[in-house]
């Protein structure tokens, strides 16, 4: 396992026929959030694979499990995780995916605020909105 400097930590096992390509934010969790900023980590973390570089979120989705991906995203308390496992030649070719420029469309907004308000309010009813 490495990290390089700028948070890709990249998973590697040669006697694997997968590959795990994980992008770690160790600044994105709840403990850096501001008394303006509570819930974004939580928000972020429904925001993993939507729309970014002028890509929607059903072509980013599509082309990952295309190639038979496994998408997984976190955050928490320390920080935030989102990531793939894929076939090991199909892992490079898709990788890019993880890091398009953010360009959310509304509706993508909207949606990550609903699903991260309701898991909010499972824990603590009195957070709902």
């Amino acid at each position: 396992m490495t990290t390089l400097p700028y948070g890709l930590t990249i998973v590697t096992e040669t006697a694997s026929l997968t590959s795990t390509v994980a992008l770690t934010y160790p600044q994105a969790g709840s403990s850096n959030e501001g008394p303006a900023e509570a819930g974004a980590a939580l928000a972020n973390r429904y925001l993993a694979f939507k729309s970014g570089s002028g890509l929607s979120s059903a072509l980013i989705i599509r082309n990952l499990e295309d190639v038979g991906a496994t998408l997984f995203a976190g955050a928490g308390r320390g920080g935030a995780t989102v990531g793939f496992t894929a076939a090991r030649e199909s892992a490079a070719f898709v990788a890019p995916l993880l890091s398009t420029i953010c360009s959310f469309e509304k509706w993508d907004v909207k949606e990550a605020q609903s699903l991260a308000d309701t898991e909010a309010g499972k824990v603590n009813p009195e957070v709902r909105h």
